[in-house]
């Protein structure tokens, strides 16, 4: 069961050893984002433009994330994204920063003693009725991001592991598209008969690049063979 009820954490936390140890995890980056957002409307210069930011709200851009969690601007890219499709931020991008707007802010920083209100657009959760049902649901998407993470695991021999988040984002965005695992597999052949030969383009076989953005278009993309690397050339 999970536990509910308040734990106050003063901002003096993030001036801990403790804190600045890196790299983050992601439950500590999300910690992070809410202490770093502004508590009340504030305004300041970015960059000779003027950003007005609100509660709720952060201005800190991709590379202050990435400096702050010790991580890689594509990482951040990433988590901001999986937080965003879980509805917790709303992320809007400029030419100068990035503005992070925590949704249901008030519910983690109204007093303790009094209940937020209920804000049900702001975080829209889908209610099962049928635990059963919901727990097959989810035995079977892993079940299917197992299989496409195994099948592009043999084709490229590497060895993308199952539970890390970045690996089953981009598939569980395809999949709640339409997409079958068959159609992961076909990309997967597609790519590696097109990249595989080339040591530079043999690097994005990866979850992130195959099954992106782009995943359409290389579904219906001819396939393009080249001469295959040896394995251990494709590292």
């Amino acid at each position: 069961m999970a536990k509910i009820g308040w734990v106050s954490v003063n901002r003096k936390v993030m001036e801990n050893w403790l804190w600045k140890y890196k790299p983050f995890a992601y439950g500590q980056a999300w910690i992070d984002i809410l202490l770093e957002c502004n508590h009340q409307e504030q305004k300041q210069m970015i960059k000779g433009q003027l950003i007005n930011t609100k509660r709720g709200q952060s201005s800190n851009s991709m590379v202050t994330w990435a400096r702050r969690w010790g991580w890689t601007r594509d990482r951040v890219k990433t988590f901001l994204d999986l937080l965003e499709t879980d509805g917790m931020i709303h992320t809007k991008a400029n030419n100068t920063t990035t503005i992070v707007t925590v949704l249901n802010y008030n519910t983690y920083q109204d007093s303790p003693t009094a209940e937020p209100p209920p804000n049900p657009t702001a975080h829209p959760q889908r209610i099962h009725t049928n635990n059963n049902s919901n727990n097959g649901n989810n035995t079977s998407l892993l079940g299917e991001i197992q299989e496409i993470l195994t099948y592009l695991n043999r084709a490229t021999e590497k060895n993308f592991n199952l539970i890390t988040p970045t690996n089953q984002y981009e598939i569980k965005k395809r999949l709640s598209e339409g997409y079958t695992v068959a159609d992961f597999k076909k990309v997967v052949d597609i790519k590696t008969a097109e990249w595989g030969g080339d040591r530079a383009k043999a690097r994005h076989l990866n979850p992130h690049t195959l099954f992106g953005d782009k995943f359409d278009s290389y579904l219906n993309q001819r396939v393009v063979k080249q001469k295959r690397l040896a394995p251990n050339q494709m590292m």
